[in-house]
């Protein structure tokens, strides 16, 4: 399996930031119903079962670094990791299952601006991508977080 490689994962995070930037839709599916939060975890799933901790942990950091960095901008544009789409299981259910993947999760989903917007109930607003009423400053915040 291949090492995981700083340039290659600069490279994605960047192209995923900028895809996120321009409005793509953290919260849609794939033909097999998997949204795009699942579609990290999945991939992250086969980057940690080479890691020495699996299934309990991922001891290697950098690698546990970059994978939570990818799910925390999902999040922050708006990926709802509770969310079901088609009658799948959502992504936290998912990450549950194995030790390793659940503490991956949850830091994506309890920091920053991810926690004040893509856990806290509001009403949607079409100018913030997290939810928040544009007053609360939270999309200034959560944009800012995707660089």
């Amino acid at each position: 399996m291949k090492k995981n490689e700083p340039g290659d994962y600069l490279a994605a995070k960047r192209i995923l930031s900028r895809m996120l930037k321009l409005s793509a839709k953290p919260n849609s599916t794939d033909s097999y119903g998997n949204s795009c939060l699942m579609r990290a975890m999945l991939a992250a799933r086969q980057r940690v079962v080479a890691d020495d901790g699996f299934p309990e942990q991922v001891n290697n950091r950098a690698l546990r670094s970059d994978l939570r960095a990818v799910l925390r901008l999902l999040v922050i544009a708006g990926a709802k990791p509770n969310s079901v789409p088609r009658g799948n299981e959502t992504t936290t259910e998912f990450a549950a299952r194995e030790p390793a993947l659940a503490d991956l999760l949850p830091r994506a989903t309890t920091s920053g601006a991810a926690s004040r917007c893509a856990l806290t109930p509001h009403q949607p607003s079409p100018v913030d991508p997290c939810g928040q009423q544009p007053s609360s400053g939270c999309a200034t915040r959560a944009k800012g977080e995707l660089l």
